[in-house]
């Protein structure tokens, strides 16, 4: 098959180009270029922390000045009406204009979409001008244009995120488009996104389309023959319709659904180039919307346009940067063109290319492509949209590791630090599964409220059902399963939190080597962090290892975890001094303990002070106070306060 024109004069403009001219042509270029260049030489240094900070700086400059060249677009829509209007007041002026509908309506059509959608996406103006043959004209042309028409206004309306407005029957009767009147509609649509097609009958023979088109981030001016029409040989400006009935229904069979492909795949570069919306077209040609049959070398030559497209993307953007999202949104709305190993490979040729540039060495693989070190949280929406698009088992593991650490890394010192639980709820009720882990923490642990362990495990499951990672591990972990798996997730965040989930997994030897030593040198590294869990885990392990043998690092352990607010600290201490056996027996204590458990609602503080205040353990006897905290300890469920009632019954 020959090589499609329409990608011929289209690939010699696109992505790359498309995109650079506007930003060359912007007041802002300079600064861009100099931030490519300022990244180089960080690259070549390994600055990484420059790097990074450099691309957050250029993405940012490269979306202003997109938004510039938008406002731009949209200040000429809104603010030229005056000057056109006072061009076209001149009758002789407005007899010249080409067109039925005036330009300022067509502006005015494109202001009109905006406010019926809301949305800043200009839609691109679509006429079929008239050809050189007059039976075209009169038997073909009308047939066409009222096909093209519906389907703009079915699939490509003004409603939709990819608009166009096409104009049937636009050009005046009696009028031929040539040079001066193509070049009148430039210049009072200049910025208006506008593509003009010119059917061409060629006098030996043939077919071609004339393609103008401005407004669109590239302007295009070229002809695409069409070798492939059945009677392409056949077509003169002189044919007779009405006498070749065959040559007629044929041409209105082809014509329409090419016309479909090429104002299609135009439009889909000015949306995607322009708004960063995905293609269409492919959609509507794997739906049969564009009915191809007996014209495969459109679903062939669609292919290749739409891959070419974005291996251009993909290549350019190792020179041109900061919007890996953008090829990303290119290969969603194509991938219906491929099949799913191709799919797979131009999915994998994104992320280790994106890699690539981040660490500007040769990266060749999936595996060296997903080391840690080379992203940073501004990668996070890029990473979703990957791993929503990839859904593919391979490397399901590294992915979840890879985004889990960047999300945990970015909140380690906020989020799980915040014990404000206020702010925290509302985080929390917005789907930020660290919020919901940080609360369950909280609630179990005390912090800066009543221990409420319903809330706890509410807000513990929530994070669970988030795939929140950390609240994950500690399930397994209580579960005594193997964390094999979260080692090195764990290791790679360095918080609070994951020291202490580590800790556990060395001292119970869960996917790692048992290791009281390991397991207490995680939580020396926050030995004067204010978590609670910290001391109070510390104190366990001292109590297993060693006994009464270190009876005060245990005693000064537990309580700096019990003054912190932790429950299970001080129902520990309320036991250690009612047994003796490793803290010296103290009533005095163990009132003071069960009176800090009981303040905080747990059923266990609540009997153990009620049977102090019976027996006068620690405390002057009060029975019927006694009686009271009984009653609320069996109210909260302690089965021993239940048993005292009934027999006191």
């Amino acid at each position: 098959m020959p090589v499609d024109p329409l990608s011929l004069a289209l690939m010699a403009v696109n992505v790359g180009a498309s995109v650079f001219n506007n930003w060359r042509n912007n007041k802002q270029s300079h600064k861009l270029q100099e931030k490519q260049q300022e990244f180089a030489r960080a690259a070549t240094e390994r600055n990484k922390q420059r790097m990074w900070q450099l691309m957050r700086e250029g993405q940012e400059l490269a979306l202003e000045m997109e938004r510039e060249t938008h406002e731009n677009r949209l200040e000429d829509i809104r603010n030229d009406f005056d000057k056109i209007l006072h061009r076209l007041a001149y009758i002789e002026a407005i007899k010249t204009w080409p067109l039925k509908v005036l330009p300022i309506v067509m502006k005015n059509q494109s202001l009109g979409s905006l406010i019926a959608t809301g949305d800043e996406n200009i839609a691109m103006h679509c006429i079929l001008t008239p050809s050189n043959c007059i039976q075209f004209n009169k038997h073909i042309l009308p047939t066409i244009e009222e096909k093209l028409a519906d389907f703009c206004n079915l699939h490509w309306s003004t409603l939709s995120s990819h608009p166009i407005l096409f104009y049937s029957g636009a050009w005046k009767t009696g009028t031929t488009p040539t040079g001066v009147e193509i070049s009148q509609l430039k210049t009072n649509l200049r910025n208006l996104p506008t593509l003009l097609i010119t059917p061409f009958f060629k006098p030996e023979g043939g077919i071609v389309f004339q393609i103008n088109a401005w407004g669109i981030g590239v302007e295009l001016e070229t002809e695409i023959e069409c070798a492939d029409f059945s009677y392409a040989e056949s077509y003169k400006s002189g044919i007779d319709y009405l006498q070749e009935e065959d040559i007629k229904e044929r041409t209105i069979e082809e014509f329409i659904p090419y016309l479909q492909c090429l104002v299609g795949y135009i439009a889909d570069q000015y949306f995607w180039t322009n708004h960063n919306e995905s293609p269409l077209l492919p959609t509507l040609l794997a739906m049969k919307v564009v009915n191809t049959d007996g014209m495969q070398y459109l679903n062939t030559a669609s292919e290749e346009r739409y891959s070419n497209l974005l291996d251009v993307c993909v290549e350019e953007s190792l020179a041109m940067p900061f919007s890996p999202e953008k090829m990303l949104s290119l290969l969603e709305g194509s991938a219906s063109l491929w099949d799913e190993t191709t799919r797979t490979d131009k999915l994998e040729e994104i992320f280790i290319t994106n890699a690539q540039r981040r660490s500007n060495n040769a990266i060749s693989s999936m595996n060296e492509a997903l080391y840690c070190e080379l992203y940073s949280k501004e990668d996070l929406p890029f990473l979703r949209k990957f791993i929503e698009l990839y859904q593919y088992d391979d490397y399901k593991d590294d992915f979840s590791n890879l985004f889990e650490a960047l999300e945990s890394i970015d909140f380690d010192y906020s989020i799980l630090e915040s014990t404000d639980i206020t702010a925290l709820e509302t985080l929390a009720g917005d789907g930020d599964s660290v919020a919901m882990f940080r609360l369950g923490e909280i609630y179990e642990c005390s912090m800066g409220t009543d221990f409420n362990p319903d809330l706890s495990d509410k807000y513990y499951s929530m994070a669970i059902n988030a795939m929140q990672r950390l609240a994950i591990v500690r399930a397994k972990i209580i579960n005594r399963d193997s964390i094999a798996g979260d080692v090195d997730f764990l290791a790679s965040i360095d918080c609070v939190q994951s020291s202490i989930l580590l800790s556990q997994a060395f001292y119970y030897g869960l996917g790692v080597e048992q290791s009281t030593e390991r397991a207490m040198t995680e939580l020396e590294k926050w030995s004067n962090s204010n978590h609670p869990l910290i001391s109070y885990i510390a104190a366990e392990l001292v109590i297993q290892e060693y006994g009464d043998q270190q009876k005060e690092l245990i005693e000064e352990l537990l309580i700096r975890s019990s003054n912190l607010g932790y429950i299970k600290a001080q129902l520990k201490l309320m036991e250690l001094y009612e047994d003796g056996a490793i803290l010296q027996e103290s009533p005095y204590r163990v009132v003071e303990y069960a009176k800090k458990a009981a303040l905080q609602g747990h059923p266990d503080g609540l009997l153990v002070l009620a049977l102090c205040y019976i027996r006068g353990y620690g405390v002057n006897i009060n029975k019927n106070k006694g009686k009271e905290l009984l009653v609320m300890a069996a109210d909260r469920g302690n089965t021993d306060a239940i048993e005292i009632i009934n027999q006191i019954k």
